[in-house]
């Protein structure tokens, strides 16, 4: 079953909230926590291909999320999910058993 929170009521303007830009290190410590193999999203951008990036496209990728950041307009598909929901098989047997 497909489901969209689109519906939800999000800010679509965050002008009032300031802060320090986005650096380098938060980017890359958020790259090395961010979980590897797992299903890409809309964007169709998964996480190894963004582990890939050479410092030059990294500051690319920095700029664009400053640039986001500063104007305090979030993408609108930035703030939509989708959930898919996988029913239990009942007595299921894991591969130890």
């Amino acid at each position: 079953m497909f489901t969209s929170d689109s519906n939800r009521s999000c800010p679509q303007n965050f002008e009032t909230i300031t802060g320090p830009e986005i650096i380098r290190s938060e980017v890359v410590f958020a790259l090395n926590k961010a979980k590897s193999e797992k299903a890409i999203g809309p964007d169709k951008i998964n996480v190894e291909l963004l582990k890939l990036l050479e410092p030059e496209q990294g500051d690319v990728l920095i700029n664009f999320f400053n640039s986001i950041y500063n104007s305090g307009k979030i993408p609108q598909d930035w703030v939509k999910s989708t959930f898919i929901t996988l029913p239990k098989k009942r007595n299921a047997k894991t591969c130890l058993d």
